[in-house]
């Protein structure tokens, strides 16, 4: 059904012409509403090409997309897991698999909260190793001795181990990915996790059926860091060449605005911002103009102002060029250094798109563009 709609779905957006154009508009007032409305798909055919070839000659990025799509067997392995495990060997009943599931879950929150910790972390392939031999380890672990007990308790092991696995995975991924394919990469991800969701849902059944429920968790269990051992090498050399940008990555998270993203997200804005190294007495931005970036003060102060009216001095760690990005409006003050300064820019697609795709995120701007409007 999900494929059916994913189809549907792109054959309604399959009309859109490839970049799609950006309407701009403007009034007599000097308003505009810079309405601008991103190409959802060019040609749809295209990009799909671009993205395996994008992988077929990045060894990095397909050593990344392959570790995930490996997870991604083991997690639909798990549907089946459950309700075998549940009902043939517990005794449960048909609900205790979706306790058993539960728990997993409960793991995958906790294993999420931990997750945050790897933001900004220099090397990811420690924590991403772990996390697949610890999940594979909980499943032989289940397999060898299968109880009520150990069932809840490894399988939120389990799927605390998935968590820190997918968001280490996904940020290691965008991190090696060329910057101009990277949505096209992710997408392919998608495409392959999904293959490989299926292909752990149908190989389960036969494995239980060659030797039932528990040398199918061991089996399940070995896969991951079977592949993690044949592909080690290759990961720890990925990550020890993998971009990191520490300190634009620490500046972001100090942000009120980009506190609530996710790791990856507040990741790939640290990648792909750029450091502005101004002279004093520059403008950074002219009320009235349209806006183009928004601007994270790393070093230095400017001075605000409306109307030509002095408003606010703002500082490192703070902020500013939101408001005419979120709105849709022209810039509302001028900015100025004073002294030198260092900033670092964020151009709007990047920008917006991350923020209007997490609302926790959108809530968190539109609470701080409110405090800001007069």
């Amino acid at each position: 059904v999900f494929a059916l709609v994913a189809l549907v779905s792109s054959l309604v957006v399959a009309p859109l012409p490839p970049g799609a154009a950006r309407h701009t508009s403007g009034g007599d007032d000097g308003t505009d509403d810079d309405l601008a409305r991103a190409s959802l798909v060019g040609d749809a055919w295209r990009e799909v090409g671009d993205g395996i070839r994008t992988l077929r000659v990045h060894r990095p990025a397909r050593l990344v997309v392959t570790l995930l799509a490996a997870q991604l067997f083991v997690f639909g392995a798990l549907d089946v897991i459950t309700v075998v495990l549940a009902v043939d060997v517990l005794g449960l009943g048909s609900g205790g698999a979706g306790y058993l599931t539960g728990a997993f879950g409960l793991g995958g929150i906790l294993g999420a909260v931990t997750a945050v910790t790897l933001v900004g972390r220099n090397r990811l392939a420690p924590p991403l190793a772990f996390a697949m031999l610890v999940w594979g380890l909980s499943f032989i672990g289940l397999g060898l001795a299968p109880s009520v007990g150990a069932a809840f308790a490894l399988l939120a092991v389990a799927g605390a181990a998935r968590s820190v696995l997918e968001v280490s995975g996904r940020t290691l991924l965008q991190r090696t990915s060329p910057p101009a394919v990277l949505a096209r990469v992710f997408g392919l991800l998608e495409a392959v996790e999904m293959g490989a969701l299926a292909l752990g849902s149908l190989a389960v059944p036969a494995l239980i059926a060659l030797g039932g429920i528990e040398s199918a968790l061991v089996v399940t269990g070995a896969f991951l860091p079977l592949v993690l051992v044949l592909r080690i090498r290759a990961l720890r050399q990925v990550d020890a060449e993998a971009t990191v940008p520490v300190v634009e990555v620490a500046l972001l998270r100090s942000l009120p605005i980009f506190a609530a993203l996710p790791p990856g997200s507040v990741d790939g804005l640290a990648r792909s911002s750029t450091a502005l190294h101004l002279a004093d007495g520059t403008t950074v931005i002219r009320q009235g103009e349209i806006g183009d970036r928004f601007y994270a003060i790393a070093d230095g102060e400017v001075r605000v102002e409306i109307d030509g009216r002095f408003v606010r001095t703002m500082g490192r760690g703070e902020g500013f060029g939101e408001i005419a990005l979120l709105r849709s409006v022209r810039r509302t003050a001028t900015v100025i250094s004073v002294g030198a300064v260092v900033l670092l820019g964020i151009d709007k697609d990047a920008f917006v798109v991350e923020l209007t795709g997490h609302s926790p995120a959108r809530a968190a701007a539109d609470a701080i563009i409110r405090d800001l409007e007069p």
